[in-house]
């Protein structure tokens, strides 16, 4: 923290102390006696913290990350409902607009997130999959119970990956 408060100092720089937080990654409580100070002023010390649309949580995990992510998902997916599931709409282009809208915002940064091994049991209750498969069921005017691997298919959509 030195280094960069020196940093900033003799390149005319300052830091905002009100956006300026620590997270302490772990579970060890001795780190909250602590006390971390930037030019002599206090930096609050968050369990969380959210950079450029990533949110960081001091238990190192990114389920909190994917949850924020697959919600501006579903609201981005509901916005555009109208347009992507009018009658006179083909499904490839409600597939093309999917794809380039709402999976850029719930597949954003997955590659840092991680597998759950939960998850690995069963694919499909991952957040980014359970919109992708309501999409695809929705769009073809299917029920619910129809096999999730035939609305990919009759579509030509791949899994969502991570």
């Amino acid at each position: 923290i030195n280094n960069v408060s020196n940093y900033c100092l003799n390149n005319g720089l300052t830091i905002n102390i009100e956006k300026t937080n620590v997270v302490v990654f772990g579970s060890n409580t001795q780190h909250s006696k602590f006390k971390w100070y930037v030019n002599g002023q206090d930096i609050a010390v968050s369990d969380q913290y959210n950079y450029l649309g990533i949110v960081f949580h001091k238990n190192s995990k990114f389920k909190l990350c994917s949850d924020s992510l697959m919600k501006k998902g579903q609201r981005t997916y509901h916005v555009l409902a109208s347009t992507l599931f009018g009658d006179e709409l083909n499904p490839k282009i409600s597939c093309n607009i999917f794809k380039a809208i709402v999976e850029p915002i719930i597949m954003y940064n997955c590659e840092i997130w991680g597998i759950d091994s939960a998850l690995l049991k069963n694919i499909d209750t991952f957040g980014p999959e359970k919109l992708q498969t309501r999409f695809c069921k929705r769009v073809l005017g299917v029920s619910r119970t129809t096999q999730n691997w035939a609305c990919r298919a009759e579509l030509e959509i791949g899994r969502a990956h991570v």
